[in-house]
């Protein structure tokens, strides 16, 4: 595993994201290269999506993110600033905050380990 995913990979992030459609979400990265969102988008008449998505850190500042084989993806620039795990891409940021093990819901592991198996 890349040095820079050590601080982020299998643990958990939450989040939240205000505008036109707000929404607030669970992710988890793991340390194959998986990415697994669970998102409620408030606004929506189906607020509840999960993603799976596949990263590979590019360099110590950056990944690239993409949900199937032959895609091109996104390009994200990440760092840490105090608990926070910030992803950003040009025309938005992610403030991710880290949820101890204990907080995580259970219906959110059980989620990802399905989508993992899948």
């Amino acid at each position: 595993m890349e040095a820079a995913a050590e601080s982020f990979c299998d643990q958990t992030w939450s989040y939240s994201v205000q505008g036109e459609h707000p929404s607030e979400g669970l992710v988890r990265f793991t340390s194959d290269g998986r990415m697994i969102q669970w998102m409620k988008v408030h606004d929506l008449p189906q607020p509840d999506y999960w993603f799976i998505y596949f990263y590979e850190i590019l360099n110590p500042q950056s990944m690239r993110i993409w949900h199937k084989s032959g895609a091109a993806g996104w390009t994200r620039s990440f760092a840490f600033r105090g608990h926070w795990f910030v992803m950003s891409s040009d025309i938005i940021t992610w403030l991710l905050e880290r949820v101890e093990p204990s907080d995580v819901p259970e219906w959110f592991t059980q989620g990802v380990d399905l989508r993992l198996k899948g």
